[in-house]
């Protein structure tokens, strides 16, 4: 039971920066960087993000694991 706990939590850090970007995209004007992916995208995404703030919009696809023309197709 901590173990999912635990798991969740860290699951809800990483992924609520990755989705307030993907909001904040639609607004700003700014190019889009799509991330494609696994969980370990999933870890680095709000790093990319932070980097090109001021230069792109960041966001990873959703869900892990997808194929790849899920992903191709949102670009």
């Amino acid at each position: 039971m901590k173990t999912s706990l635990f798991i969740s939590l860290v699951l809800t850090t990483i992924l609520c920066p990755t989705l307030l970007a993907q909001d904040e995209a639609k607004e700003s004007g700014l190019p889009k960087v799509l991330i494609i992916g696994d969980s370990i995208s999933l870890a680095f995404t709000p790093h990319v993000a932070r980097q090109l703030d001021d230069k792109a919009a960041v966001m990873h696809n959703e869900g892990t694991r997808s194929i790849r023309a899920r992903g191709l197709g949102k670009v």
